[in-house]
């Protein structure tokens, strides 16, 4: 049974001032930190007040979704909040935590912004970074990883309530490049093992990641525009004959497990 609160959760491959940054940013509008190395394991404690609510930990993993279950794993309280390493929250977003974890909603997507430059771009797309614990919610997926068996989800439109990302222009387009490899390598797995379902799937996450998730395109509001709605008629034409995506995604994952193990074994 988890407590009442919220707890925070977080990974990067080694302890940097961006992960510090990131765990500075919420540290006082949460109950505790889930902090997971994956590379390097730390050499001595986080702490930033001399009684330290941050639990670490160290995790190899294959998937995003699996490093993202493992530290949901080790959490202890009701609400899950989160952030990616190289992004902070608003100040306006994290005063009203507590506002939004009193409602009926179980889960909640923000907007997100980049500074390019000395331009601020908007994603088009918010982001779910905090949620209700259920047993039966989880991440699935290599990469684009999604969270499932959510009743609801509540789309907070604020422009202050935001995600601030900190990446560069230029990382971007390299995890950018690094997902659609990975893409790519999926869609041979799905090739060789015959299955249209997922070939068809694979080739509209492609399609995505290399329209909607293309922050080059992000300045382009009327382009934005027309690829959400070709991407709508995409996923619509794909669903037919299917309940939903997530099964071809938990599908997809299982194959790129054993695809790893057989190469290592």
């Amino acid at each position: 049974m988890k407590l009442p609160g919220i707890s925070f959760y977080l990974f990067s491959r080694s302890f940097d001032l961006e992960t510090s940054r990131a765990l500075r940013n919420v540290y006082d509008y949460v109950d505790e930190i889930i902090y997971t190395t994956t590379k390097e394991p730390l050499t001595s404690p986080i702490d930033f007040d001399h009684k330290s609510k941050i639990r670490t930990y160290h995790h190899q993993y294959k998937t995003f979704s699996e490093i993202r279950n493992f530290c949901i794993s080790k959490t202890q309280f009701q609400w899950i909040l989160s952030l990616d390493s190289d992004e902070e929250f608003s100040e306006t977003l994290l005063k009203n935590l507590k506002q939004y974890t009193n409602t009926a909603h179980e889960s909640f997507k923000f907007n997100r912004i980049y500074r390019y430059n000395s331009t601020i771009l908007r994603d088009p797309f918010p982001q779910l970074r905090l949620f209700k614990y259920r047993p039966e919610i989880s991440y699935v997926g290599t990469v684009h990883e999604q969270l499932i068996n959510l009743k609801s989800t509540h789309i907070l439109r604020s422009w202050k309530s935001v995600i601030k990302h900190h990446k560069t222009f230029q990382q971007m387009l390299d995890s950018h490049k690094k997902y659609n490899d990975l893409l790519n390598k999926e869609l041979q797995y799905a090739i060789d093992n015959k299955d249209q379902d997922l070939i068809d799937f694979t080739n509209l996450r492609i399609w995505s990641n290399n329209n909607l998730d293309n922050i080059s395109n992000f300045h382009d509001l009327n382009l934005m525009k027309r690829l959400k709605s070709e991407h709508k008629k995409r996923k619509e034409q794909f669903l037919k004959t299917k309940k939903n995506y997530h099964l071809e995604m938990n599908k997809l994952e299982k194959m790129y497990l054993e695809h790893k193990h057989s190469h290592l074994s």
